[in-house]
Parts: structure tokens; C-alpha cells; sequence
């Protein structure tokens, strides 16, 4: 997983990588819980705030929906946290 000082630059790259189809839901899923809370607590404030509610989210949608209803969901999410990256002037 990257350090904190990258994540948001593996946000933007995971959230390309979903929209191209590099990337499936469960490999989504799986890489926002891979990062840990030490480095979202290295994160700006709001980029905080919005990945651990991603993380939630994503947890919350695992079950219960098809794997098209997911897709909308997840990048809706990449929408909020790329959002939440530009105000903060990450690279």
C-alpha cells in the first residue's frame, strides 16, 4: 500500500483504472480497505472524512447489490473523493 503523501494520487489512479475496466468492484473494494487508518490520518481533513466514508459505503454495497448498481455507487464515491482532492490542491 503507498504512504500517506501518495494516496490520493492511487485515488485518482484507482478511479481511472475502474472507468477503464482495469478494474473490477471486488478489486475496488478490496484496495480501499487495504489502506490503513495510520495513513488516512495522514490525510488533509477532508480527504479524510470522505475516504473513511467511502470505506463505509463500499462495505455497505458489497451485499445486497448487483454488480451494476456497485459501479454507479463506486464512482459516485471517485466523484466525492476526487472532488475533496482538488479542493485540497493535491497533485
Amino acid at each position: 500500500m503507498p504512504e500517506s503523501s501518495s494516496i490520493a494520487r492511487t485515488i485518482l489512479q484507482w478511479a481511472q483504472d475502474f472507468r477503464d475496466g482495469e478494474l473490477g468492484v471486488e478489486e475496488i473494494q478490496e484496495a480501499f480497505a487495504a489502506i490503513s487508518d495510520l495513513q488516512v490520518a495522514g490525510l488533509a481533513p477532508v480527504l479524510s472524512r470522505k475516504l473513511l466514508a467511502a470505506r463505509r459505503e463500499l462495505d455497505a454495497i458489497r451485499f445486497g447489490m448487483c454488480e451494476r448498481g456497485q459501479r454507479a455507487e463506486i464512482n459516485r464515491i471517485f466523484l466525492e473523493l476526487q472532488e475533496a482532492i482538488s479542493l485540497d490542491n493535491l497533485p
